[in-house]
């Protein structure tokens, strides 16, 4: 099978964004699959995916150059409010060699941010440009050296490449094999505009419908994949139950569970490059699991960087993270505050940057307890990393995001997490009781209702009495080291997806 990505964004060309480097890593690990083996002695075949490639614009600010691109005889002709456009190919290679062919066009050129400079609204253009794209990506695929069997669209920016696909298939022999793979990032952002932006498209009138592209009298770009794609992945299985009911749908509820069947849940891939205890450069002692006492070693180091006493046996908990209301920092106070005043001692470390109101909250917090609680504003990635390797436990007390690759790369460094049970979180994280987990593909950890009053409260008091039971905790520690959640096991689940869509066998 040939699989091309379809995205918006990718690095290293492109500043470090959650799509960026998700397509990155994601592609390197499709390409460089096998099979695992299914039992004992046997031999994994070869890659059935037999090409994998990137599509995505030329921006203003890639030097073809300095990224040695090449450009292709081949040009592509696009229409584009009632004129063929030309839009010229360049080909080059991301740093694990994966082949990215570059559309280039002035609508792509004069972009100096991809959606518009931080904080301000979006380009005019957005909707065009984001059209355009997604309707060489189908005029791409007519022309490919290679028949594409998947296009593999990532988030609302290529939401209109099934779209296109639907309206342009019919009779083509190139076009009526290509399936479509629509992966969603979350639903906060849709690419939604006004309604009539959507002239600027090209599309048939029957397209500018509720049963189509408009929600609420709006375009809206993730509703078209969502509609339109073959297939929808979502970064978590969890995540896709839960977006089927609102609010966690984010007004798509109803849209995504017409096409529930359709949904499958890819446990994204965490890249665990720099993040391994046995190598990471940041952190005073290297240590794995059969050298456990590194980390106590680690531990004292960070209490000292904090200005707290050494105590290598009271519990250190962490957070790391924004410190917004949003990210409920709050909650997370108000649950430490009975711990800090309780008989048993426990000591807490928070490292993050934001709104005044809640470091303001926190200084307090440190003033009432000047031992206990230790803060560091601002972002500082060596900090960052003495932190995960030194704290017992890391807490996060609401989900930011469906998949939240910081915190689960914390258990690699045998740091628990006390989490929510929604999002990634549910998938990667099982409760650990006094028999221990029982599920080795998952790291054990203390897992709370974010709705239900208490509940961060109460699953911080399991894990506290977890620890001071070493018995119970070292175990623990070790099936966080064990869990693995690179992205191996996302490519395994994705090929499976792939076998699915073409009505083909693993």
């Amino acid at each position: 099978m040939h699989i091309l990505f379809a995205t918006a964004e990718i690095a290293p060309f492109c500043p470090d964004s959650e799509v960026a480097t998700t397509c990155h890593h994601w592609s390197s690990a499709l390409q460089a699959y096998r099979p695992p083996r299914r039992y004992e002695g046997d031999v994994p075949g070869p890659n059935p995916v037999k090409g994998v490639s990137i599509i995505t614009p030329l921006y203003g600010f890639i030097d073809k150059a300095e990224w040695g691109l090449a450009r292709r005889l081949q040009t592509l002709t696009v229409p584009l409010e009632g004129r063929d456009q030309e839009v010229v190919i360049w080909e080059g290679r991301t740093s694990d060699r994966v082949r990215v062919f570059f559309l280039e066009h002035r609508l792509f050129e004069r972009t100096k941010y991809i959606f518009g400079p931080p904080g301000k609204p979006r380009y005019k253009e957005t909707s065009k440009k984001f059209g355009f794209f997604s309707r060489a990506v189908v005029e791409f695929c007519r022309h490919a050296p290679l028949q594409v069997d998947v296009v593999h669209c990532h988030d609302w920016p290529t939401g209109l490449v099934p779209v296109y696909l639907d309206a342009e298939r019919e009779g083509d022999a190139r076009l009526e094999p290509v399936l479509t793979c629509m992966s969603l990032y979350g639903l906060s952002d849709q690419g939604v505009f006004e309604a009539s932006e959507f002239e600027g498209l090209g599309l048939d009138a029957s397209y500018n419908t509720p049963e189509a592209l408009l929600r609420g009298g709006q375009l809206n770009f993730t509703q078209g994949g969502v509609l339109f794609g073959d297939v929808i992945a979502t970064p978590s299985p969890t995540w896709t139950d839960e977006i089927l009911s609102e609010p966690s749908g984010e007004g798509l509820s109803e849209v995504l569970d017409y096409r529930g069947e359709d949904l499958f849940g890819v446990l994204r891939g965490v890249s665990y490059e720099g993040y391994d205890p046995r190598t990471d450069p940041y952190i005073p002692v290297k240590y794995d699991l059969a050298h456990l006492n590194g980390k106590r070693r680690n531990k004292s180091e960070v209490q000292h960087i904090f200005g707290l006493p050494l105590r290598p046996l009271v519990p250190v908990v962490g957070y790391v993270g924004p410190l917004t209301k949003g990210a409920g920092v709050q909650r997370l106070v108000d649950a430490l505050g009975l711990y800090l005043e309780g008989e048993s001692p426990v000591q807490v470390i928070m490292l993050g940057e934001g709104e005044a109101s809640v470091q303001g909250a926190l200084l307090k917090l440190q003033e009432a307890f000047p031992k206990q609680v230790g803060l560091h504003f601002g972002a500082d990635e060596a900090l960052q990393h003495h932190v995960l390797a030194g704290v017992d436990m890391l807490v996060v007390p609401c989900r930011q995001a469906p998949f939240e690759a910081g915190a689960i790369r914390a258990m690699r460094y045998g740091t628990v997490l006390v989490a929510p049970n929604s999002g990634s979180y549910g998938d990667v994280v099982e409760e650990w009781s006094a028999e221990g987990a029982k599920d080795v593909l998952r790291g054990g950890g203390f897992l709370f209702d974010g709705a239900a009053p208490g509940g961060l409260g109460g699953a911080l008091g399991r894990a506290l009495s977890a620890y001071r039971n070493p018995r119970r905790w070292r175990p623990l520690m070790e099936s966080c080291m064990q869990a693995d959640f690179g992205w191996s096991q996302a490519a395994d689940a994705t090929v499976a997806l792939y076998f699915e869509l073409l009505g083909e066998e693993g």
